[in-house]
């Protein structure tokens, strides 16, 4: 039996590759013989150098550069060379993602997309002429204002005074002066990979849906619903693109609409990017049982998330497919039998949320185990 393993990272815990090799584990554990391939997987988010590293070569640049809290941090970003159709991928994860702050330092109002901004430099340094920024997993809702100030634009109030750069000022932008800003970005062709359709602002926007998850409280969405409307007005403004409403937009807090406006980017689906770099298509086509998973999986899977995408083109092709994640909610039934055959998650395992984190790899490989003639029969093996 062929299978084929394309699980997401879970994240804080493991990598897609990480996660494929504890499935696979089990799997052999379990004294089958079977022909597993694992290749590495990413939405846009945790992990995406990592997999188009996998599938496309080029080498691995470590890049010093701010972490939400301005605090310096190593990121690492890949220098492609033309081999995937961009020179450069960088992971807003990797220099402002939510892995960097601890629970107790986490302050959504004071953080910013400084990292980003230092990534993009090194990346044109580098020569890079094509970017492919892969807009998941942030700690942040700035609206990219600070990857932009890192990268020469200024915030600019009613009277003219230059504003920090990080959520907390954006209620009061007036204006952007974009005349430091580095001009080899309009020679550059910029690619977004996003995971989410949400817009930059709204009900569905970067601030009130994502908001609370990077540990805004009530009145702080408010605050940063005003400030992401603040800014996204200065925006037109500034270049006359309306991309307040803009879907996919909201991708890291905003930070996708800023790249729209400043740097003429085209938003695309994080998961299509890397199906396309894998041929994800094609092994699937060649694989007899497939496997996917997230950390956490609930409703919003199915709204663009990569388990989704894995499941949508195992089923277009006839293929069972089955799931591992941390955590599961689907207390309607929405995601079984509709959309996956079956999903095992480590949080029935240890019994906790906190047991399933610290030990994912360890227990994901357990699960895997036991599940194992189950998910084969599924399969018919």
């Amino acid at each position: 039996m062929r299978i084929l393993v394309a699980i997401d990272s879970f994240k804080g815990s493991l990598t897609s590759l990480d996660a494929g090799r504890a499935v696979a584990r089990g799997i052999q554990a379990s004294g089958h013989r079977d022909d597993v391939l694992i290749v590495p997987v990413s939405d846009g988010g945790e992990g995406l150098v990592e997999a188009l590293h996998a599938a496309t070569g080029g080498s691995i640049v470590v890049t010093p550069c701010r972490d939400p809290l301005g605090r310096p941090v190593m990121a690492s970003w890949l220098d492609a060379r033309g081999s995937a159709g961009w020179d450069a991928a960088i992971e807003v994860a990797g220099s402002s993602g939510m892995g960097l702050v601890s629970e107790r330092d986490r302050d959504i109002m004071a953080s910013a997309t400084w990292g980003v901004g230092d990534q993009v430099r090194a990346a044109l340094d580098r020569k890079a002429s094509s970017i492919l920024v892969g807009a998941g997993g942030s700690a942040t809702c700035d609206g990219g204002a600070g990857m932009l100030h890192a990268l020469g634009l200024r915030l600019l109030d009613a009277r003219g005074q230059k504003l920090a750069p990080v959520a907390s000022s954006l209620v009061h932008v007036r204006r952007l002066d974009a005349s430091g800003l580095d001009p080899r970005l309009g020679e550059s062709r910029v690619v977004v990979a996003g995971d989410v359709q949400n817009p930059m602002v709204g009900p569905e926007g970067a601030a009130r849906i994502y908001g609370p998850q990077k540990g805004a409280t009530a009145s702080q969405v408010e605050k940063l619903e005003a400030g992401l409307i603040a800014l996204s007005r200065a925006m037109y403004d500034s270049r006359g693109i309306d991309v307040a409403h803009l879907r996919g937009g909201g991708a890291a807090g905003g930070l996708a609409a800023a790249l729209v406006v400043f740097c003429q980017a085209r938003i695309r689906s994080g998961f299509e990017v890397i199906a396309e770099a894998t041929r994800l298509e094609a092994r699937v086509e060649e694989a007899d049982l497939v496997i996917t998973g997230e950390g956490c999986m609930d409703g919003q899977t199915l709204m663009g998330k990569l388990p989704s995408g894995v499941s949508g083109i195992a089923r277009r092709r006839g293929k069972p497919v089955v799931a591992f994640c941390g955590r599961l909610e689907d207390p309607g039934g929405v995601l079984v039998p509709a959309h996956f055959d079956a999903i095992r998650d480590l949080v029935s395992e240890t019994g906790s949320v906190q047991d399933a984190v610290r030990d994912a790899g360890p227990v994901l490989e357990r699960v895997a185990r036991k599940s194992w003639s189950h998910l084969r029969a599924l399969a018919g093996g």
